[in-house]
């Protein structure tokens, strides 16, 4: 059986349809809420995952100051429950300087650079000190997963 892959529209359908169905049934109210349009849930293969993971220029940038990976960044393609997502797979070595480089901007407005494109614009809330990063959204999977597929511009 293939993944099936729902928007969030359709997701939040469903959940009002149910959530109305049931307020009526407490209230004791005969109404019936309309039906859910026949094409939900459009079900539709979720993307086909890449071959293999790929590794991208990454820089994370604040004001004039960068950090730039000292090992390959690997990209990977993942499904989370709230769609499809990337996962950038940092080396051992440069976890401990994006802690250090994002401790020292706490509060501050970053960018994520791939490929030399800003992917994402992220207020530094507190040290990133993870193994990887998962990014998502439509626009940055898809982006993402262009340089995935064919490589930087």
């Amino acid at each position: 059986m293939e993944p099936v892959s729902h928007t969030f529209g359709e997701f939040l359908l469903s959940l009002l349809h149910g959530v109305a169905t049931v307020v009526m049934a407490l209230a004791g109210i005969g109404f019936s809420p309309p039906p859910v349009p026949a094409s939900f849930p459009a079900q539709r293969p979720a993307p086909a995952p890449d071959p293999a993971p790929r590794a991208l220029p990454v820089e994370m940038r604040v004001g004039a100051e960068a950090f730039r990976p000292g090992a390959p960044v690997t990209f990977a393609r993942q499904q989370t429950a709230f769609g499809p997502a990337i996962l950038l797979q940092l080396a051992e070595a440069d976890r401990a300087g994006l802690a250090a480089f994002t401790a020292a901007h706490v509060g501050e407005d970053a960018q994520l650079l791939v490929c030399g494109k800003v992917v994402m614009a992220p207020r530094i809330l507190e040290p990133v000190n993870v193994p990887a990063l998962t990014l998502s959204g439509p626009e940055v999977t898809d982006l993402l997963g262009g340089f995935m597929r064919s490589g930087c511009p």
